[in-house]
């Protein structure tokens, strides 16, 4: 579970972004989360043996590290991941 502080949720050049254990990344604009159903709104869709590491708040121009206990890690830039 992650929770991410925004003011505006109309902001159009902000962005979640999500990254799993497994190494899934989601990035979804701000502006999906404004008009939150009755049912909720599913962020993302995670495996069984999978859990959230971490959500933050991006305007998606950062660079992205991501590293794993046994040592292996990539850094990317944000752009490199689309909206969904």
């Amino acid at each position: 579970t992650a929770l991410v502080a925004a003011r505006n949720l109309q902001e159009a050049d902000k962005f979640v972004f999500m990254a799993t254990k497994s190494g899934t990344v989601k990035k979804s604009a701000l502006t999906e989360f404004s008009n939150p159903r009755s049912t909720g709104i599913i962020a993302l869709t995670l495996d069984d043996k999978d859990e959230l590491i971490g959500a933050k708040l991006t305007d998606s121009k950062k660079m992205i590290f991501l590293a794993s206990h046994e040592g292996q890690a990539i850094l990317f830039r944000e752009t490199e991941v689309r909206p969904m």
